[in-house]
């Protein structure tokens, strides 16, 4: 109950400042800006994002006008953090994942394996202090981060049969950030790839599995048409976290009232986003399973040895850095303080959550 007030109440303040804005003289100069997306114009994401900066225009009065590029469309799909640092768009709708090799620790803004789920995540990031950490981090490289968002957790895709933890070995698949670090001790040869390029190495045999975005997302990319198996549960990857960031020029020349709009925005779409998630993700799962889709489940036995497997790098590797320090200590305080409470109200069911 708790969790549909601050919902209603973050749509209710949304719509209160949108509708407040929307009458601002259209005499005054629009801000315009260029933001590209990590997601091809041709999936179910993009719309989310162009559907969200259309909203931006008519509730500033056209104020803030925000063009939508896909990836590619003004720098390649990897380099839009750099893009936006040096000011050659304004902003981007990405993820954490991708900029590990300007700091390893922003692995850990986007996921943690065997760590918090989407709407746990959004609460650390919002009602925890995690938003701010992740500022202090980006505002290093002349980007602000607006806010964040989270899509389901994602599974394995393979064109063969992993019916346990051995099955794993050998296998060249697709991941990133951390859950990359994990599949590797586990014995896959990972290949780093942008989402545009997956179906077609798995369609040419350049990977063996891979993973990418929750179920609605990859029924739509059609991975039901190159891989035969579905592996469960995402362990590697819970959430995957994503990001509008602006340069930090332009960010700081725009009006307050612009800057609010923009945030609140980003918080109205974050709690659609995650809505949507349980239904359209449900629905995937039948259409895959109607299609001939094999869905198994890992033995516990050999969670068990993973879960150990991703202690040890966070220990070892993950938590390294300064920043990667701080993010850990914070998500662990994060589930300190809320897991006792948690075991209490949640009753399993799926309704409580």
């Amino acid at each position: 109950m708790k969790k549909l007030v601050a919902i209603f109440f973050v749509f209710a303040f949304a719509i209160w400042t949108l509708g407040g804005w929307s009458s601002v003289s259209a005499a005054e100069k629009a801000i315009k800006w260029r933001l590209q997306s990590s997601h091809d114009a041709g999936t179910e994401r993009y719309p989310i994002f162009k559907k969200w900066l259309e909203d931006v225009k008519k509730a500033s009065g056209g104020r803030l006008d925000i063009a939508l590029f896909p990836p590619g469309g003004i720098v390649k799909p990897f380099d839009s953090f750099e893009a936006v640092s040096k000011g050659v768009m304004e902003a981007h709708q990405s993820y954490p994942a991708y900029w590990r090799g300007i700091d390893p620790a922003m692995s850990l803004f986007c996921n943690v394996p065997f760590g918090l789920g989407g709407a746990d995540y959004l609460n650390w990031y919002y009602g925890f202090g995690g938003l701010d950490i992740m500022r202090k981090a980006y505002a290093k490289y002349n980007i602000h981060v607006v806010g964040v968002f989270g899509f389901g957790t994602e599974l394995h895709y393979f064109k063969t049969p992993i019916n346990s933890l051995s099955d794993f070995k050998g296998k060249k698949a697709r991941y990133s950030s951390t859950a990359a670090d994990l599949m590797k001790e586990l014995g896959v040869a990972v290949v780093m790839l942008p989402g545009g390029e997956v179906y077609t190495a798995l369609a040419t045999g350049a990977i063996d599995g891979t993973d990418f975005g929750d179920l609605k997302t990859n029924f739509d990319l059609g991975f039901h048409e190159i891989t035969k198996y579905i592996i469960a549960p995402g362990f590697h990857e819970p959430v995957s976290m994503g990001e509008i960031c602006v340069n930090m020029g332009a960010w700081k020349k725009m009006p307050d009232d612009l800057k609010t709009l923009l945030e609140m925005s980003v918080k109205a779409m974050a709690v659609d986003i995650n809505a949507r998630m349980e239904v359209t993700s449900a629905q995937a799962l039948l259409k895959f399973k109607e299609k001939g889709m094999t869905i198994t489940r890992l033995p516990e036995e050999d969670l068990a040895k993973i879960q150990a497997v991703a202690s040890k790098l966070e220990e070892e590797k993950w938590s390294k850095t300064p920043l990667g320090k701080e993010v850990l200590d914070s998500l662990r305080k994060y589930r300190e303080l809320t897991g006792p409470m948690n075991k209490i109200l949640r009753m399993g069911d799926g309704f409580s959550k």
